[in-house]
């Protein structure tokens, strides 16, 4: 997954990078399996969840998931009094329980009559314990391995 993520509250954007690996019976609509994800923006962000995924929603290739995990996020403080400063310095890190629910349209490409790669455009809200939502929106490929 590769996408933009915006903080709601505080009208900063991110760029994010996530990789997942999801365990699925072939005829089965559920899923679960683990993801990690990196959040780069003012501060930089690592979570690491367990997504829980219903495909097929109403036979309208609609994908919902479910993520509950960590977030462990690196702030950096800055002198805003000062155009064009560098950081001052760097805060702990903090570790955070975050929720995620998303939504994504799945389009299978076909070889041989098999599915082997899946483009998902996705939209997804991220809950963080510090009070934070983010609004996410990108496309993942993912690869079919039978």
């Amino acid at each position: 997954y590769a996408g933009g993520a915006s903080m709601t509250e505080d009208k900063k954007f991110g760029f994010a990078l996530q990789a997942n690996y999801e365990y699925r019976m072939i005829k089965s609509s559920f899923g679960f399996g683990l993801n990690t994800q990196l959040l780069v923006s003012d501060m930089t962000e690592i979570m690491v969840g367990v997504p829980f995924y219903l495909h097929d929603l109403a036979g309208l290739k609609l994908r919902l998931d479910l993520t509950p995990g960590v977030a462990i996020t690196k702030r950096v403080l800055y002198n805003r009094s000062v155009p064009d400063t560098t950081a001052m310095q760097p805060t702990r890190n903090t570790g955070n329980f975050f929720l995620r629910a998303g939504v994504g349209w799945e389009t299978f490409i076909y070889r041989d009559e098999k599915p082997i790669l899946v483009f998902t455009p996705c939209l997804s809200f991220d809950l963080i314990s510090e009070s934070k939502l983010y609004v996410g929106l990108g496309a993942s490929l993912s690869w079919i391995i039978y």
